[in-house]
């Protein structure tokens, strides 16, 4: 993401750039200077804002079915949730699982052609939480499902803005930081285009806030709603065993067990089962599309042989989880570095995850904005170097089109640069004034908060 950066002094924090910024020719280098502080980039990404607000209204007007005029799914991954939603709906919650019967309800629905149906294989709890949309016709679901994925992300960023008191502290800067993270394409196509992303996110950033403040029940019952899509509750899970967080455990075992009581409920009390069998079968469909996931294990899959890519894959995956486990065991929640921490855990839960397709890339906006926060709470505003690199990453997410010509998904190294970013932060050793800044905030957290979990 680009960002509302060096508002706190032209030259503060700019001397690791200086000397590749000095390569720059002068007149360049103003005008991109300009053009990634406010009010230039203000306007900027008001007017990316508007921009795709007008492509999407104009989308949502157009859409009549499931179906668009080339007689491909016209709405994202909202078809699938469609369908599990009319099967809770409609008493059907026995046959979730049925992949055939699932498909023939999807014919059903569209009429031919259709040339890519989209099972629901998620757990039952979104499928539940939306049956109420399936009393409606499918175009008014679909739009009551973006206004849901509007206020999903509206709770998300209450929620993070008392935690970014330097981004939030100056309207034009927070106003800047809303616009540019509300029209990052990944994030706004998630939230206009029939993805739940923004439920995800919302739930890790009510899990960041939770922990932050050391409310540690209501932690572990976002953790338990995360499995919904459990594969990105799993690392956060171990690091809370690892630092003997009970009563968050707790929460989530209970959150998740009400989660499978639902399931029972609707579906029968072997729907794990199912939906595993289900996953099998999917798969096939999945590799066909192996290409648009970025995380370590599809990354290795798609780019290296077979047996290499599992050797690769597997100490990959436990180098993120380890590395992640031993830092949060160093870093509790009134920690001054705790924001960075928070952001590299959101990057190994990615890394980790064996399903992250293209647009959830839209989570690492969590990550970004906590650091950035950190590095401006240390009097460290990203230099001109920096805030061109995340530019680029703000405009890079439709290069991962081109992962299944070149072999490899380009979105993976931004994940990674992004993890790396943290860690780095982590690891290195704090100027004489930022320790001065540490102690101090470090004195006041513990104060406010009491012993750390």
């Amino acid at each position: 993401m680009a960002l509302p950066s060096s508002m706190e002094g032209r030259d503060s924090g700019s001397r690791e750039g200086s000397s590749r910024a000095g390569r720059i020719p002068p007149l360049m280098l103003r005008v991109l200077d300009r053009a990634t502080r406010p009010p230039v980039l203000t306007f900027l990404a008001v007017f990316n804002l508007s921009l795709s607000l007008m492509i999407a209204v104009r989308h949502h007007s157009t859409v009549e079915g499931p179906l668009g005029p080339d007689g491909n799914v016209a709405a994202g991954d909202f078809m699938a949730f469609y369908t599990g939603a009319m099967f809770v709906n409609q008493g059907w919650g026995q046959e979730l699982y049925d992949l055939d019967r699932q498909r023939d309800y999807q014919l059903e629905l569209t009429g031919p052609p259709n040339r890519k149906w989209q099972p629901y294989i998620n757990p039952p709890l979104l499928a539940a939480a939306l049956a109420p949309l399936a009393s409606l016709p499918y175009r008014y679901a679909y739009w009551s499902f973006a206004v849901l994925t509007l206020l999903a992300f509206i709770g998300s960023m209450a929620l993070l803005k008392p935690k970014l008191a330097h981004l939030a502290r100056d309207r034009l800067i927070w106003f800047t930081t809303l616009a540019l993270t509300a029209s990052w394409l990944p994030l706004f196509r998630s939230m206009a285009g029939g993805q739940n992303t923004l439920f995800t996110i919302l739930l890790l950033v009510g899990l960041y806030a939770a922990w932050r403040d050391n409310r540690m029940i209501l932690a572990g019952v976002a953790l338990g709603l995360l499995s919904y899509k459990p594969q990105f509750g799993l690392l956060l899970g171990a690091v809370f065993l690892a630092r003997g967080m009970w009563v968050s455990l707790m929460a989530a075992g209970a959150t998740a067990a009400a989660h499978y009581a639902v399931g029972a409920i609707f579906m029968g009390a072997d729907w794990p089962l199912r939906m595993m069998d289900a996953l099998q079968l999917h798969r096939t469909l999945e590799q066909q599309i192996i290409a648009n996931h970025f995380s370590i294990l599809p990354t290795a899959t798609h780019s290296l042989p077979g047996p290499l890519a599992a050797w690769v894959a597997a100490i990959g995956i436990a180098s993120v989880a380890v590395l992640c486990v031993w830092q949060a065991r160093r870093i509790g929640p009134t920690d001054h570095r705790f924001p960075v921490l928070y952001g590299l855990l959101i990057c190994g839960t990615l890394l980790v995850s064996p399903h992250l397709q293209h647009y959830d890339v839209a989570i690492l906006a969590i990550p970004t904005l906590l650091t950035i926060d950190y590095l401006l709470g240390r009097g460290r505003p990203p230099s001109i170097i920096w805030r061109l690199l995340l530019a680029t990453g703000f405009l890079f997410y439709p290069i991962y089109h081109v992962g299944a010509s070149i072999g490899f998904q380009p979105l993976f190294l931004w994940l990674v640069s992004v993890f790396i970013w943290d860690w780095m932060l982590l690891v290195s050793r704090p100027s004489a004034p930022e320790m001065e800044v540490e102690q101090h905030e470090s004195s006041a957290g513990n104060a406010l908060h009491g012993a750390p979990a």
